[in-house]
């Protein structure tokens, strides 16, 4: 995925990926695509259609996106953040992230 060669040591790829990161590609913006091509909004959403489990027996509910980047932006620093954060069901139209500074 990254390139480099089968067997590249951990640190190895921690030190590409440092250099990689310092030279970020900037977005495509697109005025449409086939992701747009199905768009709820509104009173229409519907959480529970999908088919998100609960995947462990003491989870407070389902988890809809359980290995998704979530991007922010810190509003003192004005750095970007992208975290993996859980996401789980609690209405119609709502996801609950726990979401810890580090």
């Amino acid at each position: 995925m990254l390139g480099l060669p089968e067997g590249t040591s951990d640190s190895a790829i921690v030190r590409h990926l440092r250099e990689v990161f310092k030279k970020p590609i900037p977005p495509r913006v697109v005025e449409s695509g086939p992701v747009k091509d199905n768009i709820v909004e509104g009173d229409d959403i519907d959480l529970w259609q999908f088919p998100a489990p609960k995947w462990h027996a003491t989870d407070g509910g389902r988890y809809i996106d359980t290995f998704c980047g979530v991007v922010n932006e810190d509003k003192v620093t004005g750095r970007d953040n992208i975290g993996v954060y859980r996401g789980q069901v609690v209405d119609r139209d709502k996801i609950a992230k726990l979401m810890v500074p580090t």
